[in-house]
């Protein structure tokens, strides 16, 4: 009895896994859809404002989206552009594909270049406490070798070497190793 029951709750399990991992890629498209639809309201609104709504589907697209429109709706392609009030569900589905794949783009792009800018500024904190302790004590301490001379390991060998670091300069240091891995994580997620 016990074993019927297992095997039926692990058949409802896997039957339940498909529409469980559909739900997971809605949310992450709904994550960078706030922020072309924040876009295609604003178009809505100051834009393309002075059109009728069911007119205005070329201005509002052409606004939100400029490659994207040349890629669905431009002069060049099949169709071309709509026609007042023509609904056209395929394209809609390319364009709103295509706005997706470019927000994530540009979204993962600015991330990268926020951690960079963090990493390189928690490097320069941590090298300054360094020159500043060196001075204070008098002692010689190795390079901060961080990861962009050389990877987290030789971070860690020198950090290991060093004199022991008060808890500032630990947690600077820690920061610093946690921003590596971050950058080892986002890597690993972009494959």
């Amino acid at each position: 009895m016990i074993a019927r029951r297992r095997s039926l709750v692990r058949a409802l399990t896997l039957l339940a896994l498909p529409w469980y991992s559909a739900g997971n890629t809605n949310n992450h498209k709904a994550k960078y859809d706030r922020y072309w639809k924040a876009t295609k309201k604003t178009c809505e609104r100051d834009t393309c404002g002075h059109l009728v709504p069911d007119e205005a589907m070329n201005c509002v697209n052409e606004c939100t989206s400029p490659g994207c429109f040349a890629e669905v709706y431009g002069p060049g392609t099949e169709e071309g552009p709509l026609e007042d009030g023509e609904v056209d569900r395929d394209r809609e589905r390319k364009f709103t594909s295509c706005v997706r794949k470019e927000t994530r783009e540009a979204r993962m792009r600015e991330n990268k270049e926020k951690r960079e800018r963090d990493k390189k500024e928690r490097e320069e904190r941590l090298e300054e406490k360094r020159k500043n302790r060196k001075k204070k004590d008098g002692a010689e301490l190795p390079p901060m070798g961080g990861v962009a001379e050389g990877g987290t390991m030789k971070a860690l060998h020198n950090s290991a070497e060093s004199a022991p670091l008060d808890e500032e300069e630990e947690k600077e240091e820690e920061e610093l190793l946690m921003g590596a891995i971050d950058e080892m994580a986002e890597a690993y997620e972009s494959l």
